[in-house]
């Protein structure tokens, strides 16, 4: 069953900023920035506070345009993308629907904390990455994946 969890409060961000050794006086301004949002945070803790600071982040997709997309290749692309259409956990058949990723890009995907992987095999992305890859996708690459993503 697949459920919505709701973004951490502003306290419990604060806290998971302030573990990671944010300077206290950007702690503010990076919680309001993830907007509660896990991944977000937790990618920003693991990046380090003194290169966000340095780029001066204001909103998840500056961080995901800037720190994520950049350092993906062709075949982690495509299974972002692909991901991003699905609302429940996907077989990795799924996630390669185009044949240029495979199963060392759903690896590093994991191994990056793009991509979660269920206890019973299956692929799940996070919702704050299924909205910034739809977005991103151009009007054909949208038809294209929508239309095969529809056998998963």
């Amino acid at each position: 069953m697949a459920m919505t969890l709701g973004g951490l409060d502003k306290k419990s961000s604060a806290a998971l900023l302030t573990d990671a050794g944010v300077p206290v006086a950007l702690i503010n301004r990076f919680t309001e920035a993830a907007g509660g949002s896990p991944l977000f945070l937790q990618l920003f803790a693991g990046r380090g506070a003194q290169e966000a600071t340095a780029e001066g982040w204001n909103s998840v997709a500056t961080y995901i345009a800037e720190q994520i997309e950049p350092f993906l290749d062709n075949g982690e692309r495509d299974c972002l993308e692909a991901a991003s259409f699905y609302d429940i956990p996907v077989p990795a058949q799924g996630l390669l629907l185009d044949g240029r990723g495979g199963t060392l890009s759903l690896v590093r995907l994991q191994q990056k904390g793009l991509l979660g992987q269920t206890g019973n095999g299956q692929y799940a992305l996070h919702d704050t990455l299924k909205e910034y890859f739809q977005q991103s996708l151009v009007a054909g690459r949208k038809r294209a994946l929508n239309a095969k993503h529809t056998q998963y």
